[in-house]
């Protein structure tokens, strides 16, 4: 990752001011991630569900925990980032890690 990131700083000019990069193979579940932890420290993680209907409800005085309400499928929905920008500007480097 860190190769490719310098890699895009040589070619900055190339790009307009705010570019995004997405770098292709860091995405896990909410449940990928528990079960990592536990087969790293040898213990069963005791997880408890989030109250999603109460987290929807704190949006009606903390307007910025709408975001983390929406974001509430990524626990479930195994999904990918998408790296083909990167893999278009640098043609000729190994992104995946």
């Amino acid at each position: 990752m860190a190769r490719a990131m310098a890699a895009l700083a040589g070619k900055r000019d190339d790009f307009s001011c705010f570019e995004d990069f997405s770098f292709p193979g860091y995405s896990l579940t909410g449940q990928a991630l528990i079960d990592a932890i536990g087969r790293v420290t040898g213990r069963a993680l005791g997880i408890k569900s989030l109250p999603w209907p109460l987290l929807r409800l704190l949006v009606l005085v903390m307007p910025q925990m709408r975001e983390v309400a929406e974001m509430a499928y990524l626990w479930h929905t195994p999904h990918a980032i998408d790296g083909t920008k990167l893999a278009t500007a640098l043609p000729n480097s190994n992104q995946r890690p």
